[in-house]
């Protein structure tokens, strides 16, 4: 009985202390504050987006009810003199409100600003709008000018939010309360500030990056605004345009006409970590079976990718953006421009496009980002049938998840355009315990992780072998970049950049070898144009097949690196040359002298490149609209 008496004194007081917050000026300024964001949306849904939104009814409704939870940060961030007024217990309702209505029209001045410049950029505004504002050459009164009626609205919005302040003059710490439960709702008031300010106890923050892993990839950018952009990309890293080369002198903007009446699937695998040295190692064979997939496959020897993180992968090989930006394209803010990838194309010409990689959804931004710029099927962990095959490390290991995904590719409709990222042979190499006792180890510590791939590919390959769509089907085998090695010139040369790029066509199993510079940029564009693709598309990749005096293009530490094999040149970020040499037969380096033909045509093509990704990227220009 004391026990129950106990109980329902502490729902008592618990009772009390929620019903001092939801009767407190804070709360009627926070239910204010979210129904107020979503207000701001309208204008760009209305004037922007208007097809979309009544194309796509129902998603518009999930991403309404999303939205509730996507506008905490921007809530809890710009919203925060208010709240340290409220925590401290403020009486003076009046000023509280009048901070509330002044951060509201900081608000609609940023969504106004947002609005009217999103026809010529194409995306919101973002952190770097404040040094376009500071810009000296820059003159705001020719702008009032220009849109007084939209100054005139915010001006006369803000007074109606002002007489708007209702009746509610409590603090969010009732009368009677005591010392300690003043401090008791502080914590819980701070806390949920905190939570609300990371949108969540994610890993790493609620950014607008994010987005498309709630809603319809084509209410992305009706979902974000100009101050969640804002808030979004306040500590990116700064790029620049470079002053040397062309803007616009390469041709990136392809334009695919059909040659075939058959469209063929494509099957995209993406191993991690394997590096080119794993497959060309004659010694002791890691990877037997792509050794004789080799063998009926047209195998491109030189292909370099432009990063060595996983994370750059993605607008590398499926939208042709190398790694070039001082920050990863993915975590820039030019990653919410409009761009479409290879899936996005796909999915124009009919083919049923899909991703699936066995680690957590939300895994390095790779959901989000392939959504936004053109994915509808996005699988990963949580879409897994079985959650007990998790490997206690990054996710589903590799045999079980692509016994999966051959059942899952029997079942798609046809034509389909599918790509696979698998994860075991990342540290820490989560292999079933059978196959780590029968697996050999070595040379390297990732050597076992590298055979087992190899074995869940071989047991892939088998299992789909006999289905009716399999001779139909492109397979690629490439990696998202190198790994571990002790030979120096996977370490420290080119060879740190270099990965395998095999082409396997069932209807056409025989051996080729393409000896020609290439990138995992090239992938799409290759495969288009043998399945039939049509329509434009902008990537900085070409037919690896016909481009037989290609050059690679990738950002190093300390310098830019140009790869013509054997031919390779290091150009510093000034855009001067620094070191020109070529790698024998033996990998050995052999120094050249910043001279020559094919030394001016690689510096000048180097400064062209660099100057046009950059363009393309910080103009928002990487896609085919004029």
């Amino acid at each position: 009985m004391a026990y129950l008496q106990r109980r329902s004194l502490l729902n008592m007081q618990v009772w009390k202390i929620c019903k001092s917050i939801f009767k407190s000026q804070w709360f009627f300024h926070f239910a204010f504050a979210q129904i107020f964001v979503k207000v701001l949306r309208l204008p760009h849904g209305i004037i922007h987006q208007k097809s979309e939104l009544f194309s796509h009814k129902m998603a518009w409704l999930e991403s309404f009810f999303y939205s509730f939870y996507l506008d905490l940060p921007v809530i809890a961030y710009f919203f925060i003199p208010l709240w340290i007024l409220h925590l401290s217990g403020s009486k003076r309702f009046n000023l509280n409100h009048i901070v509330f209505c002044s951060i509201c029209l900081i608000l609609m001045v940023l969504t106004g600003i947002d609005v009217t410049y999103y026809p010529f950029s194409g995306s919101h505004i973002n952190a770097s709008i404040f040094q376009l504002i500071n810009d000296p050459g820059n003159q705001i009164m020719p702008y009032i000018t220009s849109y007084w009626y939209l100054v005139a609205l915010i001006f006369l919005s803000t007074y109606a939010l002002y007489k708007c302040k209702g009746s509610v003059y409590r603090t969010l710490y009732a009368k009677e309360s005591s010392t300690g439960k003043k401090i008791l709702i502080g914590l819980i008031f701070s806390f949920g500030l905190f939570v609300s300010a990371r949108g969540g106890f994610y890993l790493k923050p609620l950014r607008s990056i994010n987005i498309g892993k709630f809603v319809h990839p084509k209410l992305i950018s009706y979902t974000n605004n100009g101050p969640f952009e804002i808030f979004s990309s306040i500590d990116a890293i700064p790029e620049e345009e470079p002053k040397f080369g062309h803007p616009n002198l390469l041709n990136w903007r392809k334009e695919y006409l059909s040659n075939s009446d058959i469209q063929k699937n494509v099957c995209l695998i993406i191993v991690e970590s394997l590096g080119k040295e794993y497959i060309d190692m004659e010694d002791e064979e890691l990877t037997p079976f792509i050794h004789s997939l080799k063998k009926i496959s047209t195998t491109f020897t030189h292909c370099y990718s432009s990063g060595r993180r996983s994370k750059e992968m993605p607008p590398s090989i499926f939208l042709g953006i190398p790694k070039l930006l001082k920050d990863d394209y993915i975590s820039s803010n030019y990653s919410r421009n409009q761009a479409l990838n290879a899936f996005g194309l796909y999915e124009k010409n009919g083919y049923n496009s899909s991703f699936y990689h066995g680690g957590a959804n939300g895994t390095l931004e790779f959901e989000s980002f392939l959504k936004h710029t053109g994915l509808s099927n996005y699988y990963g962990m949580s879409q897994y049938p079985n959650q007990d095959d998790y490997d206690g490390a990054w996710g589903i290991s590799d045999r079980k998840y692509l016994s999966y995904y051959a059942k899952e590719l029997d079942k798609k409709s046809k034509p389909f355009f599918s790509s696979i990222f698998t994860l075991s042979s990342h540290h820490p190499y989560g292999i079933e315990p059978n196959f780590k006792k029968s697996l050999k180890k070595g040379p390297y510590e990732n050597s076992q992780s590298i055979r087992y791939i190899d074995t869940s590919l071989a047991l892939f390959f088998k299992k789909i072998q006999n289905k009716p769509w399999f001779k139909n089907t492109l397979f690629v085998i490439t990696a998202d970049h190198t790994s571990i090695s002790k030979n120096p010139f996977y370490q420290y040369n080119i060879g740190r950049f270099h990965v395998p790029f095999i082409l396997y066509n069932p209807q056409e199993p025989i051996r080729k070898t393409i000896e020609s510079t290439c990138t995992p940029g090239d992938i799409i564009p290759t495969l288009n144009k043998m399945t039939g693709i049509k329509g434009p598309w902008f990537s900085a990749g070409q037919d690896a097949i016909k481009s037989a005096d290609a050059i690679a293009v990738m950002r190093s530490d300390n310098e830019f690196t140009s790869i013509q094999y054997p031919f390779v040149l290091y150009t510093g970020f000034d855009g001067k040359p620094v070191k020109f040499f070529k790698i024998d037969s033996i990998q050995n380096q052999i120094d050249l002298k910043l001279t020559g033909v094919r030394f001016k045509n690689m510096h000048e093509y180097t400064l062209n490149y660099v100057r046009q990704h950059y363009h393309a990227i910080l103009n928002n220009k990487w896609n085919t609209f004029k």
